[in-house]
């Protein structure tokens, strides 16, 4: 779901997400993945303080995903579910939690052709 981000406390980004709908510019981290896809890529804050989002989350080429804070402190977002990364992609993540249960993989990526590159900075990954 698409909003209108009045709020931008993050940077010049137009790509915001958060689970409360009038706070952000997206309600979920793919809808906001797949506009930065058909924008060419770009980087997504991903709103703290507590957030939570169950998503299997398909990335694309050229996509940051950022966990934000409005006061600078390092965010609590949590990420639970399975997740996949195509050949031949750039992706970087940071200050994010991801999570996955049952013993299922929380990141797949596709048997490489091309390098992916997979840049992961401040996260934790946990399978429960």
């Amino acid at each position: 779901m698409t909003r209108v981000n009045s709020d931008n406390l993050f940077g010049l980004s137009k790509f915001i997400v958060d689970n409360v709908a009038a706070n952000g510019s997206f309600t979920t981290i793919q809808s906001a993945m797949d506009a930065a896809n058909a924008a060419g890529g770009g980087v997504i804050y991903i709103k703290g303080d507590g957030a939570s989002y169950t998503e299997n989350l398909t990335f694309y080429d050229n996509i940051q995903l950022i966990g934000v804070n409005a006061d600078g402190r390092l965010p609590i977002v949590v990420v639970s579910g399975n997740h996949f990364i195509g050949d031949g992609m750039t992706v970087s993540l940071s200050n994010i939690f991801f999570t996955a249960g049952g013993g299922a993989q929380i990141f797949q990526v596709s048997p490489t052709v091309n390098t992916t590159i997979l840049a992961i900075k401040n996260c934790d990954l946990l399978n429960t």
